[in-house]
């Protein structure tokens, strides 16, 4: 596992356990960034100034500017953002904390299952079981896609998708119009695509 914050870096080691190791750190330590606990962790993930990894007994430890740590509860994974983190717990239900200045540490409180979750630089976006996107948060942009995705990932305002024919999906700020492969094939990102027609 290995996660890249605003300027510092931070990955598992192998270890003799084949599920998890230590963590290492470098780069800028302006917060406390590069200091990681001790212990065998199973995921590290980084943000702006700060990091958190999964305990082999799946609850968080963070390091670093991040506030409102939880301190029991459990999550299969966890994901963050520039200033806020977001999980799937065990129970499959987002649960998220940090600094809250645009709603998005607020999770849907819904009864429904998840499967993956994405931050943004102030919005998050979760993927339920079923392939459906719910977000909450600063969002820009237009409405959320309607179509059902595989997964998705955030770049501060924008969040792509992958649907289940293959074509990439994407909404949120279009600031950066344009991507490119290592073909140099070039696909639009679009607020709200109705129709997209990149096919992975």
């Amino acid at each position: 596992s290995l996660s890249c914050g605003y300027s510092h870096t931070c990955l598992i080691k192998a270890s003799e356990s084949s599920h998890g190791g230590p963590i290492e750190c470098w780069g800028e330590n302006l917060k406390g960034e590069t200091n990681p606990p001790n212990g065998i962790f199973q995921q590290v993930t980084s943000g702006h100034m700060f990091s958190c990894a999964l305990t082999m007994h799946s609850t968080v430890k963070c390091w670093g500017d991040i506030q409102n740590v939880p301190g029991n509860t459990k999550f299969q994974s966890i994901t963050a953002g520039r200033m806020h983190v977001c999980g799937i717990t065990l129970f499959g239900e987002v649960h998220c904390f940090g600094r809250n200045e645009h709603g998005e540490t607020v999770a849907p409180k819904k009864r429904s299952f998840y499967k993956q979750v994405a931050c943004g630089y102030s919005n998050s976006c979760a993927l339920t079981r079923d392939g459906f996107v719910e977000c909450w948060g600063r969002m820009k942009g237009d409405s959320l896609p309607q179509t059902r995705l595989k997964t998705i990932s955030a770049k501060r305002e924008r969040y792509c998708g992958v649907d289940m024919d293959g074509n990439v999906v994407c909404w949120g700020s279009s600031n950066r119009e344009k991507c490119e492969d290592r073909q140099g094939k070039k696909w639009r990102l679009f607020s709200n695509p109705k129709n997209p027609t990149t096919r992975l």
